[in-house]
């Protein structure tokens, strides 16, 4: 199946259907400053502990500069999350992940981002 727009719409599977950008604790804004808070930190380190395929690690490498890559790797892993889990599973993932690289205070943000995005709704 084709599939047809920006870098902000996503497809469900065996779907054609665009689903709109994630808004909420798993937005880009919010991954942005996780990758920023992640400076220096390999993104290939980043998809292997979120189980992004080494396919896709290796297209993240050629198609971002190295600036850009954590920022589209942690994209790459939401994409692919939202398309399987619920988002309380996506949350859960990322912030193991977080743990795992001993980055408990991300991990604590994206944790408490995500119940307050909650509580409002």
């Amino acid at each position: 199946m084709p599939r047809q727009g920006d870098q902000t719409t996503y497809y469900a599977i065996n779907s054609d259907i665009p689903i709109p950008a994630p808004k909420g604790p798993l937005c880009d804004e919010e991954l942005l400053k996780i990758a920023n808070a992640l400076v220096g930190t390999d993104f290939r380190y980043v998809g292997f502990l979120l189980a992004v395929p080494d396919t896709r690690m290796a297209s993240i490498e050629r198609a971002f500069p190295p600036k850009d890559r954590t920022f589209a790797t942690l994209r790459d892993w939401r994409m692919r999350s939202f398309k399987l889990v619920r988002p309380s599973q996506s949350v859960a993932e990322l912030t193991a992940a977080l743990g795992a690289m001993g980055r408990d205070d991300l991990a604590n943000y994206v944790v408490v981002t995500f119940q307050n995005a909650m509580e409002c709704a």
